[in-house]
Formats: structure tokens, sequence, C-alpha cells
């Protein structure tokens, strides 16, 4: 188990379990060590306070430096197959541990290799280590690759500190998500800045408006869950459109039916960890991503979350993120769109907007959502500032449309925040 900061310490121990074959799970420096030791079975940790047995603690500029602790006893048997797990956000439903192999791994190091350019990189690194896509898409690929990686102590939240050390180090690559490169457009100096950066954007979709910027560095879109070890798409430098996921690498990719964006290959996860321990799932399966995708070319466009799906009392089913990205499409200065239902029978919508950004008319939206429109009774403009935001840089959709219904409530039918 391993609960440290992005440091030399983490990739000192990471690199030495893998050579010794070890089974290796990861949590955040915060988190409680001992109870998901005790989830994993697990038989010793790493982590910056030693809490409980069997918990090694290090200097963050080397591994442990104490003496040889007494190992936990296991209780099941040892699982050589899984060499990480790690613990899912809960994009495809509650969160779990996903086991990852070898084989997954590099399924996913070697289709992304080439086309991720780290080579004598220079990368600037924000993104925690004990994700999929900081430990595998970033991490890894930059240790195989030979590159320099410079940390950020404040983890991305700082933007100026971003820019700070991107001079400082004369920094290549930047992996992160859309509300990262959003902070450091804002600055000053942000987008010269962002023009001569490369690297992957992933986690959360693109507004119209970054799709405009990006396209002009060497930034690509990456997408992927930690249940496809975790990549699934990526986007090549400067091509982007709104909500672009890319193009499927190293794994093969279809829509179902109802639109789901379902991936089969190597990547597919060794298993699942659960209270029986390692569950072992079917290599050759189809796994819904549970986001609903459209194919443009021979790239994909998120649609929205499966889940976020709702019912009018009439029964009609309502899948709100393809029309969230409709409303984005047909009107490119919104960041972003929330449409939800406030009594079963009509609809109401909240657009983000920035700054500069003239609200869109009712009846022009009424006029983009079809027959739907006639439903339409209550728009909310929202400013980014009064939103709250998932850590992937997404709207908080529950806590969004509290605040547009509190405002509703007050003010029927005209939201304003």
């Amino acid at each position: 188990m391993i609960a440290l900061p992005a440091s030399p310490a983490f990739i000192q121990v990471l690199i030495a379990g893998i050579w010794e074959g070890l089974t290796l799970a990861f949590l955040p420096p915060a988190d409680d060590i001992g109870n998901a030791m005790t989830q994993l079975d697990a038989r010793a940790g790493v982590a910056l306070k030693r809490d409980v047995t069997a918990v090694w603690t290090p200097e963050l500029c080397c591994g442990p430096v104490e003496g040889r602790l007494p190992l936990r006893a296991a209780l099941g048997p040892p699982t050589p197959d899984a060499r990480f797990l790690l613990r899912t956000s809960g994009t495809t439903g509650m969160p779990h541990w996903v086991a990852l192999s070898d084989d997954n791994l590099f399924a996913v190091l070697d289709s992304h290799r080439l086309r991720l350019r780290l080579e004598k990189a220079r990368l600037l690194s924000v993104l925690p280590w004990h994700h999929a896509f900081g430990l595998v898409i970033e991490l890894l690929s930059a240790l195989l690759a030979g590159a320099e990686i410079v940390c950020d102590p404040s983890h991305g939240r700082d933007p100026n500190h971003i820019a700070q050390l991107a001079r400082e180090h004369a920094s290549t690559h930047l992996f992160c998500v859309p509300l990262t490169i959003q902070k450091i457009a804002q600055l000053p100096d942000g987008e010269s800045l962002l023009r001569g950066l490369g690297g992957v954007i992933g986690g959360a979709p693109v507004s119209a408006l970054l799709a405009d910027l990006l396209a002009e560095t060497r930034f690509q879109v990456g997408y992927g869950q930690t249940e496809a070890s975790p990549g699934i798409a990526l986007g090549e430098p400067g091509l982007w459109m709104p909500s672009t996921l890319g193009r499927s690498v190293g794994c093969r990719v279809r829509l179902s039916a109802d639109s789901v964006l379902e991936f089969s290959g190597m990547n597919a996860c060794l298993g699942l960890w659960t209270e029986r321990g390692l569950e072992r799932l079917d290599a050759d399966r189809w796994v819904r991503t549970g986001d609903l995708a459209a194919q443009r070319g021979q790239d994909f466009v998120f649609l929205g979350r499966a889940d976020d799906c709702f019912k009018l009392s009439n029964g009609r089913a309502i899948e709100a993120g393809r029309w969230e990205g409709r409303l984005r499409d047909a009107f490119p200065e919104l960041q972003d769109a929330l449409l939800y239902t406030p009594d079963g029978d009509t609809l109401a919508v909240g657009l983000l907007l920035d700054a500069t950004a003239t609200q869109p008319g009712q009846e022009a939206l009424r006029a983009a959502m079809c027959m739907l429109g006639s439903r339409l009774t209550a728009v909310g403009a929202l400013r980014r500032e009064s939103c709250r935001f998932t850590p992937k840089g997404e709207l908080d959709r529950a806590a969004t449309r509290r605040l547009l219904q509190t405002v509703e409530e007050q003010t029927p039918g005209c939201v304003s925040t």
C-alpha cells in the first residue's frame, strides 16, 4: 500500500515494488491507510505517518529509511497477476478498487508511447499519482520515455505557481484536466504560455471556447477510465472540437444500441477487489463506460452520462447529456449546460457563461431543443465563481441543480446567479 504525495520517494517505492513483483495499491496521502490495508489484505504500507503496524515512513526525497518492520499476516492467497489496485472515483457507479495486470498496463503504455511524444520532454506534473491518469498516462509514460519530471507542490490548484514553474524549468509538457487549462488561460500571459506546451487533457469534456484555444497548442485529448488501465482514446495534437474524446487507441470501441460507449481489449482491467478478495473478469468482455457518445469521422464526442437521464411524469425518458450537447453545439459561447425538470412536467436549464458571453434568449433555446422546447419554462445564467465543480473539473450537477432551484423559487421563470 502506497499513500505518498508525488515525490522521489513515491517513484522509488513504485519501481521497487514492480521489480519485486508485488501487488501495489495506491491511496491519497491523507487517507486512512490502516482501514485500506484491512480492506485489501495488504501486508505492508508506506505513508507519511505510521498510524498502524507494518507501515514505513519515508523522507520525501528517498524511500523508507527505517529498519525491517514486521509484515502483517495475509488472510487470502497472493495475487501476483494483479500489479496495481486503484480506487476509482465512481465514474461508472459506486467507487471501488480496480485490479490492473502487467498486460493491462503495457497494452496502454505500448499503444500510447509514440503518440505522447515524451522523449527529451520536461514534464510539469500536477496530477495525483494515486489516480490512473496521473500514474499510468503521465508518470509511467514519462519514466519509460526518459523524460524529466518537475512536481508542482500545489497539485495544480494554483495557476500562478504552475505558470511560474513552467517558465523556470522551460517545461514542454503538462498533463491535466480542462479546469487547470481554464485557470491558466485567465492569467495575463496564460494563453501564450499554453501555446508553447504539449501534453494530454482529460477527465472532463472540453467547451467550444476552450477547444478553440487548445487548437493553437500541441495538447491532445485523452479519454479513459480506471477500468481501461486507463487508455481508451487519444486525439492528435492540436486537433480539437467541443467535447471530443479522440479516436480509439490500442482497443476496440463501439457504440451500444443506447449510444453508450463500450470498449474491449487488453486494456480491460483484470478484475475488481471486493470483500471476497480479487474477483477476475472475462478478458474478452465488452465494458460499458456509462458515457453517451457519438462518432464524428474517426473521432468520438461526449454527449453526457447515461445515468444523468431522468423521466417526466408522462414516462418520457430525457437523456439530459444529449440535449445539453445539442445546446453547446448550437451556442458555442456556452461553457456548459444543465438540463433538469423542477416538477416532472416542465424543463429548466442552467447555462454556464463566462463574463463576456451573452445569454441566449429563451425562444432561441426552445428552437434548439425542438419538440422539447415547449416544456422549457426557466433559464438560468450561471457564472463560474458561483458554481461547484468535481475534482475532474466537471460541473457538480447536484449542487448546481440545488442552486438553480433555490434562485428560481425566488424569481420564477428567470434564474440568474
